[in-house]
């Protein structure tokens, strides 16, 4: 299906190129991204907390040797501005990058368009620290603010932070029942390097399976965090770490 989803979605693009609304003007500078085709940035597993019975972090594991690379295979204009499509090594849905889609950098952000009618702002610029810039019935995104990023080797990067609370499951491009505890997860992106660091979270089915009105309820089961490899020049190497997960993907 995954083929001929990316068809329709070129198709609805070439189409929506062809149309008289204003066109929008790309940022002189990208704000959150350096969107261009060739680039790749490949993403380490740096730990994964397990959550227990109830939603409650109960350990944090390490392990080896899991890398996940986005790349930037192709660009399309639409009504004059260019979007560029993403595509994970990896199909995990539960975050941002996790699925192949289209981005283009605009003045306020960078937006992503990939199944919905319109674009939707992805990652949010030109913000007040805990500015609220995306909130649907799957997730809230929150903008931290900008400056150095603690990575896992210890080292440090210049980044934009954000989070994000999932409210609800969403599998297949199926919305499903809420998640409780709702998962929190942080992701730090660099205007000159890329994503710097992506916390993925997993969800599993409640023991009592319930949410009413024949909807199911989820808990945390997992949450993993990625950090960009090779590092930015301005920080120290290190070696790859990964540890294997569990539970659905929440995207």
């Amino acid at each position: 299906m995954r083929p001929l989803r990316l068809c329709t979605l070129a198709l609805v693009l070439a189409v929506a190129g062809c149309d008289s609304s204003d066109p929008i003007d790309p940022p002189a500078e990208a704000p959150v991204l350096p969107l261009a085709v060739g680039t790749e940035w490949t993403l380490a597993r740096t730990s994964t907390v397990r959550y227990d019975d109830v939603g409650a972090p109960q350990d944090t594991t390490v392990a080896a040797e899991q890398t996940v690379t986005l790349t930037v295979t192709r660009d399309t204009v639409v009504g004059g501005e260019t979007w560029f499509l993403i595509e994970p090594s990896l199909s995990f849905g539960h975050c941002v990058f996790g699925q192949s889609a289209w981005y283009a950098n605009r003045e306020d952000g960078l937006y992503r368009w990939r199944d919905e009618e319109e674009p939707q702002l992805a990652y949010g610029i030109g913000l007040e620290p805990n500015d609220v810039f995306l909130d649907t019935e799957i997730v809230e995104a929150r903008y931290l603010g900008s400056g150095p990023v603690q990575l896992a080797s210890g080292a440090t990067a210049i980044g934009q932070e954000y989070r994000r609370l999932w409210k609800r499951l969403e599998f297949n491009a199926e919305t499903r029942g809420p998640i409780s505890p709702q998962p929190v997860t942080h992701e730090a992106l660099s205007s000159e390097f890329g994503p710097l660091a992506l916390e993925v979270s997993y969800a599993r089915q409640s023991p009592d399976g319930a949410a009413g009105a024949g909807e199911s309820a989820f808990q945390p089961a997992s949450l993993v965090r990625y950090e960009r490899v090779p590092e930015p020049a301005t920080v120290e190497a290190r070696a790859p770490v990964t540890s294997p997960n569990e539970g659905i993907a929440v995207r």
